[in-house]
């Protein structure tokens, strides 16, 4: 496989081309020829070597864990997915990535690819997607009729929330900035705080909030949940320290 990775820890000036074999083909995974790749926060911080402890990587490493391509083998055991079939996914995260001309994939970690899209659009799904669904579904079990508060509406995560939410049957509000209102009305949502015309005070109260910020956004939102409402974080102790300077 070929692709933009490095070769050692550091800033954008050690990404480089990356030419390493790619893996065979066990019998329950599946070659795919990769036509788009999404990119995300996670990227830079596995370059920068923040999550070397958490995932010991062989380096070179070529980055990316989003995708959408072409299966063009399949390992014995796979029967669902045949060569020729358009797939997205999200490939294991402590090996390589999606930076690249093709990939090995267990292909229990693939999925169809949705028609009408195209290979672009859906490789900017799978990381944000499961986040989302995870927060939403799986912590938050947001049912119909709920009130759903989602920090930053227009950022990645916060767009997909917004539509997975209001598919739920809930009652959303989102903040964002003035200038994003209308786009995330036209996601869907039911109510817009935007933060820089003034607080972001409402007589809304809500049974599940999906913060994306951390800090004071999320310190002034716990101030409109319900009592036992639940908070899904996607922000780590390991975010507040590289977002943190001294002064």
């Amino acid at each position: 496989m070929i692709g933009i990775g490095i070769e050692q820890y550091g800033d954008e000036q050690q990404l480089r081309t990356i030419n390493i074999p790619t893996e065979q083909v066990g019998p329950g995974d599946v070659l795919i020829s990769i036509k788009a790749s999404g990119v995300n926060p996670v990227d830079w911080k596995v370059r920068e070597g923040f999550l070397k402890n958490d995932f010991p990587y062989e380096l070179p490493l070529i980055l990316g864990w989003d995708a959408a391509g072409t299966v063009t083998a399949v390992g014995s055991n796979v029967k669902e997915f045949q060569a020729g079939d358009n797939v997205y996914f999200r490939p294991e995260m402590e090996k390589q990535g999606t930076y690249a001309d093709e990939i090995v994939v267990p292909a229990n970690l693939v999925a169809p690819m949705p028609g009408g899209l195209t290979y672009v659009e859906a490789a900017s799904l799978p990381l944000v997607g499961l986040t989302v669904w995870q927060a939403l579904v799986e912590v938050g079990n947001v049912q119909p009729g709920d009130h759903v508060l989602i920090l930053a509406g227009s950022g990645g995560i916060g767009s997909i929330a917004i539509q997975v939410a209001k598919a739920r049957g809930a009652y959303v509000a989102t903040t964002t900035s003035s200038n994003n209102s209308d786009f995330v009305r036209d996601l869907g949502a039911d109510e817009v705080l935007a933060y820089d015309l003034g607080s972001i005070d409402t007589t809304t109260e809500f049974d599940f909030m999906l913060d994306t910020l951390g800090g004071v956004a999320y310190g002034d939102a716990l101030k409109l949940m319900k009592k036992d409402a639940t908070v899904a974080t996607i922000i780590s102790a390991r975010d507040v320290i590289h977002h943190c300077h001294p002064v």
